[in-house]
């Protein structure tokens, strides 16, 4: 009797056993189906039109053609006549230097105007005609400009037809009063006092044309766009310019800087850089996230296998008068189209192909890559006749569409269904 419970419990225990291996064996199921279902629903993806892009950001140095303009009074100080950044012509006045006695002709001037306006005010006899008042209407508005004026350039020519107006003015106004010998000799005075001013005083003309700039540096005569061969990594390095810096306003010299053309270099390590050729079209973006074209002039390799690139543009030089050395994206190509990710494009035998889900229903989909990122990629369709060059088989799928299904991560076991479908047809 012992020994028949004993067999009896032993059975049990074989039954419990082998019914927890088989619990174990369908729970270890149903989470490997769970985890396949929920990599199913996460792997597909719909086409949509997108844009990719190649960027990288890099630190230039700017190159321009500059012609330093100095005076020999640059020690007396300057006025400037044209405002910094302003288009100049050749022979144009842009700025002068103070005359040595400038300041005290100024005193003079100032008072022979308040002795010309003390004899008008004391005329009781002076009778105002209708140009006189127009006169009066034309300072008014003059005046009223000067408030909202900002520009240097501006504020100079309203004061000097300021200037002449009241001159005007008076000259008039002593024809008719009775103090007219007095206020002739005086605005005789004053005139002679503002010839004195302007003789006196060194006016600097553009020798080019051009923008006008007072950001000077010291670098306009070592860079240079004459020989890029010698503007290595190190030769920059060893300029030790700080990154966004603002070049300095000068208060004795100017300089005319070429309005067409300018130049950024910079070193760059990345496959783009090195595989740069010479002529080819970039877009980069300047810090105001202005996005110009730019051209590839010349390529100097470095001995780390690095290149330092000069590149050209004749957009945005005017943004860049403050600067010497900045920061700047580079955009080496963009593309547009059909947009996927690059881990949805399978390549075998040098043919790229996508997996196309239609309704759990999968299909190999030949594709052209057009431009490719480690992320994404635009693909299009092959033309028939690139087709036929490429010996493609007339059973296979080579059209893919807008708001396509396809398979965003296939996995080794759907590729291999789509090759076992590929030899049976």
């Amino acid at each position: 009797m012992v020994k028949k419970d004993k067999k009896i419990k032993n059975i049990k225990k074989i039954k419990m056993f082998f019914t927890s291996i088989l619990f174990l064996i369908i729970f270890i199921f149903a989470i490997y189906t769970i985890v396949k279902l929920t990599q199913n629903t996460s792997s597909t993806f719909i086409i949509k039109k997108g844009k990719i892009s190649q960027e990288e950001i890099q630190t230039g140095y700017i190159v321009r053609d500059e012609t330093v303009i100095k005076g020999d009074n640059y020690k007396n100080g300057m006025i400037q006549i044209i405002d910094e950044g302003k288009k100049v012509a050749k022979n144009e006045e842009v700025f002068r230097y103070y005359s040595n006695s400038e300041n005290g002709i100024k005193e003079e001037i100032n008072k022979l105007n308040e002795q010309i306006n003390n004899s008008i005010k004391n005329d009781n006899n002076l009778t105002y005609s209708s140009e006189t008042k127009s006169i009066d209407e034309q300072i008014i508005q003059e005046i009223k400009k000067l408030n909202n004026v900002n520009n240097v350039q501006k504020i100079n020519e309203t004061k000097k037809d300021i200037s002449t107006e009241i001159n005007k003015k008076a000259e008039i106004i002593s024809e008719t009063s009775t103090n007219e010998s007095e206020l002739k000799k005086l605005l005789s005075q004053k005139k002679d006092y503002e010839n004195r001013l302007a003789s006196g005083s060194e006016y600097i003309k553009a020798p080019c044309s051009g923008i006008l700039s007072y950001k000077i540096d010291g670098l306009e005569s070592t860079l240079v766009p004459t020989d890029f061969s010698k503007y290595n990594k190190e030769f920059l390095d060893n300029l030790n310019l700080k990154t966004g810096q603002v070049i300095a306003k000068s208060e004795e010299e100017g300089k005319i800087v070429d309005n067409y053309k300018c130049y950024l270099l910079f070193t760059s390590g990345s496959n783009e850089a090195k595989n740069a050729k010479l002529g080819e079209s970039i877009k980069i973006v300047l810090p105001s996230t202005k996005e110009i074209t730019a051209k590839v002039e010349y390529i100097t390799k470095e001995q780390n296998d690095d290149v330092t690139i000069t590149i050209s543009f004749s957009d945005g030089i005017d943004e860049l008068l403050n600067y010497r050395k900045l920061s700047f994206d580079i955009i080496w190509w963009s593309e547009e189209g059909y947009k996927v990710p690059t881990s949805a494009i399978i390549k075998k035998d040098n043919i790229n192909y996508v997996i196309k889900n239609r309704a759990g229903y999968f299909q190999k989909v030949i594709v052209k890559v057009v431009k490719q990122t480690d992320d994404f990629s635009i693909i299009t369709n092959y033309t028939m006749k690139e087709l036929n060059e490429m010996n493609v088989k007339d059973s296979y799928k080579t059209s893919i569409s807008l708001f396509d299904e396809i398979l965003e991560r296939p996995t080794e076991e759907q590729i291999k269904e789509m090759e076992k479908k590929e030899i049976l047809q």
